[in-house]
C-alpha cells in the first residue's frame, strides 16, 4: 500500500504567507545556499506546483526575503529611536541597533547585502533598504539642523557612517571573535568600541 503525504489547503494568500515564514525559519537555520524549494514546499505539505505560483524561482522567493530583512531592520533602528529625541547618544544607539540586528540574523542579514541580491533591480527591495537607511540619515540631518552636528552634508556623513556599520557588522560575523565571545555584553562593548574607532562618532559633536 502506498503512502501518500498529507496535503494542507491553504488559502492562495494564506499559502504566500506560510511560505515566506517557513523560508525564513529554514534561511537562519541553514543559510540561503541551503534553503530547497522542494524541501520548503514539503514541509508545508503543498506541492511545488503550487509553491510556483507565488514564486516563479528561488531567486524570486529570496528577493522577498530580503526586502522583509529590511523592514525587520528598520524595526529595530526604530525601536532604538522610539521617543523622536534625538541626539549623539541616540546616534550611537541606531548604530548599535543596526549591529544587534546583524547578529541577531546573521544569514537574513548576508543574504540582504549579498552581491546576488543587491545587484538585482527589484524596487520593492531597493524601497525597503533605503526606508532602514534613512532612519538613521533622518536622525543625523536633524543634529545638523540643531547645530550639534557639524558637517555641510549631512547626508554624505550619514552614509559614511551606514556603510562603517556594514564593515563593523561583517567584522563581527565573519571573524572568530563572535565565535569566542558569545556573551552579548561583549559584543556589543565590541561594537561600541569599534564604533567610537571606526566612525569616530565622538568628534561630529560641535566643539
Amino acid at each position: 500500500m502506498s503512502v501518500q503525504l498529507k496535503k494542507t489547503a491553504y488559502h492562495h494568500r494564506d499559502l504566500r504567507s506560510a511560505l515566506i515564514v517557513q523560508a525564513q525559519h529554514f534561511l537562519e537555520e541553514k543559510g540561503s545556499e541551503s534553503l530547497s524549494l522542494r524541501e520548503l514546499s514539503g514541509s508545508l505539505g503543498v506541492t511545488k506546483a503550487a509553491l510556483y505560483r507565488h514564486f516563479k524561482c528561488k531567486n524570486e522567493l529570496m528577493l522577498v526575503l530580503a526586502s522583509s530583512g529590511f523592514q525587520k531592520m528598520q524595526l529595530y533602528l526604530n525601536q532604538a529611536w522610539w521617543d523622536d529625541y534625538v541626539s549623539i547618544e541616540k546616534i550611537k544607539d541606531i548604530c548599535l541597533a543596526y549591529i544587534n540586528f546583524a547578529l541577531e540574523n546573521k544569514n537574513l542579514y548576508q543574504l540582504m547585502f549579498s552581491k546576488e541580491i543587491q545587484s538585482q533591480q527589484c524596487d520593492e527591495l531597493h524601497n525597503e533598504g533605503k526606508k532602514a537607511y534613512f532612519v538613521l540619515n533622518h536622525a543625523i540631518s536633524r543634529l545638523v539642523r540643531q547645530k550639534q552636528i557639524v558637517s555641510k552634508d549631512s547626508a554624505e556623513y550619514a552614509s559614511l557612517i551606514w556603510a562603517s556599520l556594514y564593515g563593523v557588522s561583517m567584522f563581527l560575523l565573519e571573524t572568530q571573535y563572535i565565535v569566542c565571545n558569545r556573551k552579548k555584553n561583549k559584543i556589543r562593548d565590541l561594537a561600541s568600541e569599534l564604533l567610537s574607532k571606526v566612525i569616530d562618532i565622538d568628534v561630529l559633536e560641535k566643539k
